[in-house]
């Protein structure tokens, strides 16, 4: 009697076992911007930042956030790993990133402040003290296989005190210097400038000179973290100007005025 119910015990067992349907095997699928998708198992999801996934072969591929469009799975029964039916979809959520646009050139737009130091004439007593100055830029960009060159319009005032102003038509190449997010370079920009302004009210300028403005910088050219096409640029250099006017007075004296300037210049704007 024992034999006989052990015996049914069994048989119920195993026909309860052959009933449970068998466990279906998924695939990690992630699936790429402008790439084929890669198939394996996923260790690592960390939003925004990486996917990190083992390849068939056992390789391990790390992908950068910016590559991934999504991630799920598929059922494969060569694969080992198994996973439970109900398996949902995971799609990254990215931001919305902007296309490049189709177009050879670019545009920059940069504004500036400058400092140097200035030696004034009060009452036949000469004092020192620092200039503040600031500019803006316009510049239409080429980009060529090694290097970046531009040209545009500068606008800056070099003196607060005095409203010594220039404007300038400039030339520039960019060559950079590193790769990655944050890429280096260094600048150089030069062209004719034309002073105007005064900062007396019985003074006027009544001949001007164009003289060569020289601008060598070291900066860094930032890329969006989502790989968008605007950039923004930062650079510090050093404005080299020799400026060349005559001034007539209100007594219609006539000044001859020629002024060096060397000027420290913090510079930032954008690439687009």
């Amino acid at each position: 009697m024992r034999l006989l119910l052990s015996t049914a015990l069994f048989l119920l067992f195993a026909l309860s076992l052959s009933a449970q349907p068998k466990s279906d095997r998924y695939i990690d699928v992630v699936y790429r911007h402008n790439a084929p998708p890669l198939e394996g198992t996923v260790i690592s999801y960390e939003y925004n930042q990486r996917v990190v996934l083992v390849l068939r072969d056992g390789a391990v591929k790390e992908l950068p956030w910016e590559e991934v469009k999504r991630v799920n799975f598929k059922y494969d029964k060569r694969y080992s790993f198994s996973r439970s039916e109900e398996v949902t979809e995971v799609v990254t959520e990215q931001e919305p990133v902007l296309p490049a646009p189709n177009r050879m050139f670019r545009h920059q737009v940069t504004s500036s402040l400058n400092f140097g130091r200035v030696t004034n004439n009060s009452n036949g007593f000469f004092r020192s003290s620092t200039a503040i100055g600031a500019g803006l830029a316009y510049h239409l960009l080429y980009d060529l296989s090694r290097v970046t060159i531009g040209a545009g319009l500068d606008v800056n005032l070099m003196n607060h005190q005095r409203q010594e102003n220039v404007i300038a038509t400039t030339l520039l190449v960019d060559l950079p210097i590193g790769k990655g997010r944050w890429r280096p370079f260094a600048r150089m920009e030069s062209g004719p400038t034309f002073p105007f302004g005064s900062g007396n009210a019985d003074e006027n300028i009544t001949n001007r000179s164009l003289t060569l403005l020289y601008h060598p910088a070291l900066g860094v050219e930032i890329t969006p973290r989502n790989g968008s096409w605007g950039k923004m640029t930062i650079d510090i250099g050093y404005r080299f100007l020799n400026s060349r006017f005559e001034l007539t007075t209100a007594s219609l004296d006539v000044v001859e005025r020629n002024v060096n300037y060397r000027r420290l210049t913090f510079r930032g704007g954008m690439r687009f």
